[in-house]
């Protein structure tokens, strides 16, 4: 008896591959994503310090300069935060649609899979079938007495 051979077996390669890649990109996408989030919370906390700073010049003599410098500082860096929190969101969404394609290839392989194990089930349900078969005929042959009075080697 030959043995069990998905006929989708290369459909089903493919699935994986794919699956595979679409898994590398949201992994990808999501360690950028990260990466700018951690940036994001480094400039806010740089933003938080340098308010404090300011604060603290405030408390001595004021030079006008320091505060003037310190100001400009503090609106450069609420612009740079802008900017990468606007960068934060387009990476999420790029994130969301990775991972939607990653989960779409998930399904896409599962189907192949359940396909092929319902062809193996079908399959070994046949060759029990046939083996029965095989069975009953060398015990019907038994009965009629056509069959020597040893027991046959299977």
């Amino acid at each position: 008896m030959r043995k069990f051979r998905f006929r989708f077996e290369q459909v089903l390669e493919f699935r994986e591959i794919q699956e595979r890649l679409a898994q590398e990109r949201f992994a990808e996408a999501l360690s950028a994503q990260r990466e700018a989030e951690e940036r994001l919370e480094e400039m806010r906390r740089y933003h938080r310090e340098s308010l404090d700073t300011l604060s603290g010049v405030h408390q001595g003599i004021l030079d006008i300069r320091a505060v003037s410098a310190y100001e400009h500082y503090r609106e450069a860096l609420e612009s740079v935060i802008a900017v990468q929190t606007e960068r934060v969101r387009a990476l999420a969404e790029a994130t969301e649609e990775k991972r939607k394609s990653f989960v779409e290839a998930l399904k896409n392989r599962k189907v192949m899979d359940k396909m092929k194990e319902h062809e193996r089930l079908e399959y070994l349900s046949f060759i029990q079938k046939v083996e029965q078969n095989f069975l009953d005929e060398i015990a019907t042959i038994r009965y009629r007495g056509g069959g020597s009075a040893e027991t046959p080697a299977l």
